[in-house]
C-alpha cells in the first residue's frame, strides 16, 4: 500500500460510481415514467459517449446532473477497500487455495470484517441488477490493477476473483444509491449521512460505521471572500464630539427599552411572530 494513490482513487471512484448510478437509473426509467430528459440532464449513454472520446465527467455534454456523490462517500469507499487489503495481506494463503477457503480464514481472522461484508453485498444484490447496470463495466480495468498493485505475491486467479467481487459489490451500491435518487424527485448530493443509512440497512455493524466515519479528513473551510464597497461605520458620539465646532454639545444617547415598555415586549413579538 506504499505507492496507493487515495486521491486517485476518490477521483477513479466518484467517475465509475457515478456511471453506475447513471446505469442503474436507466434501467429505473425504462417505463418511461421519469421526468429527466436526455436533453437536459445527465444520462449513461452521454457518459459512455464522453468515456470514448476521452472527454471529462464532469463536462459531458453540459448537462445537468441528476446527483453528486459527497466528498466523504468517496474517502468511505477507499477506507473499505484499503481495509479490505490489509485484510487479505493479513492471512497466509496457500497455493491453489479456493475462494471460499481464503474468505473464510479472513472472516475467522476479522470480527469485524470489511471482506465478508464486500462479499456478501457483492452475491445478494446480484439478482436485483437491471440490464444496463449489469453490463457496464469499468474498461480501464484501473480498480483490477489496484488489487495487483497492493497484493502482489497473491495467485492470479485470486486476484481476478478479488476484483470481480470489489467491482460487483460497486455495482450494488450504484443499485442502492439509485433506488434513493429515482425516489426522491429533486436529486441532490449522496450525503455521507445518507450512505451511513445505507450501509446500515444492509446490516453493517455500527462499530464498522464508526470506524469509517471517525477516519474521515476533517473539513476544510474556506474564508469568505470580502464584498467590495462596503458601507464605512456610521461614526461614534466620541468621533462627533471630537469634530464638532466649539460650543456644540453632542447628541444625547437614546435612552435603553426597559422590559415593561413597548418596545422592549411588543417589538420582540412582532419580530418573532414575522419570523
Amino acid at each position: 500500500m506504499d505507492k496507493f494513490d487515495g486521491k486517485m482513487f476518490e477521483k477513479r471512484i466518484n467517475d465509475y460510481l457515478s456511471l453506475l448510478v447513471y446505469a442503474s437509473l436507466q434501467d429505473l426509467d425504462v417505463d418511461g415514467s421519469t421526468t429527466y430528459s436526455v436533453y437536459l440532464f445527465q444520462n449513461y449513454a452521454n457518459l459512455c459517449n464522453a468515456r470514448a472520446s476521452k472527454t471529462k465527467i464532469s463536462k459531458a455534454g453540459g448537462l445537468k446532473p441528476r446527483f453528486s456523490i459527497s466528498d466523504g462517500v468517496r474517502q468511505i469507499i477507499m477506507l473499505m477497500f484499503k481495509e479490505e487489503i490489509r485484510e487479505i495481506s493479513s492471512v497466509v494463503i496457500s497455493k491453489d487455495e479456493s475462494m471460499d477457503s481464503v474468505q473464510k480464514t479472513i472472516r475467522n481472522t476479522n470480527y469485524d470484517c470489511y471482506t465478508e461484508f464486500i462479499s456478501r453485498i457483492a452475491a445478494e444484490k446480484n439478482r436485483m441488477l437491471g440490464t444496463t447496470l449489469c453490463g457496464a463495466s469499468d474498461v480501464t480495468q484501473w480498480f483490477a490493477n489496484q488489487f495487483i498493485s497492493c497484493l502482489p505475491k497473491l495467485d492470479s486467479v485470486l486476484l481476478a476473483q478479488f476484483s470481480k467481487q470489489f467491482d460487483q459489490f460497486l455495482k450494488a451500491l450504484a443499485w442502492l444509491i439509485s433506488l434513493s435518487v429515482w425516489y426522491r424527485p429533486t436529486g441532490g448530493a449522496l450525503t455521507n449521512e445518507m450512505f451511513y443509512a445505507i450501509l446500515g440497512q444492509q446490516s453493517m455493524p455500527m462499530i464498522m460505521i464508526t470506524n469509517l466515519r471517525d477516519r474521515l479528513r476533517p473539513k476544510v473551510l474556506r474564508p469568505k471572500k470580502s464584498k467590495g464597497n462596503t458601507v464605512p461605520a456610521a461614526p461614534t458620539n466620541t468621533a462627533t464630539l471630537e469634530n464638532a465646532p466649539p460650543g456644540v454639545k453632542p447628541p444625547e444617547e437614546a435612552s435603553p427599552v426597559t422590559a415593561g415598555s413597548p418596545e422592549g415586549d411588543d417589538g420582540v413579538m412582532d419580530l418573532i411572530g414575522d419570523l
